[in-house]
């Protein structure tokens, strides 16, 4: 019966961590992407030789703004005006 407790006790646990380290991860990334859309984010990519010398450095500023998405009027949109 005691270990029956323990096994449940860390199969709860486990599930416990993924779900908050998900979750924090998931937080992370909703604030990089609205940091993203009203600031922008800064890329740089280094690129190196099979040697492990660095042969090319490329930065960039990514700014975007949230478009204006227009939809297409459906066909029941259509004959309801009629």
């Amino acid at each position: 019966m005691q270990k029956k407790k323990k096994r449940t006790f860390a199969a709860l646990l486990t599930a416990i961590l993924v779900v908050a380290l998900t979750g924090c991860s998931k937080l992370g990334s909703i604030i990089n992407e609205i940091h993203g859309s009203l600031i922008g984010n800064n890329y740089t990519v280094y690129t190196y030789d099979n040697y492990g010398n660095q042969t090319l450095k490329t930065s960039e500023k990514k700014k975007s703004a949230l478009p204006e998405i227009k939809s297409k009027p459906s066909a029941m949109t259509a004959m309801e005006e009629q």
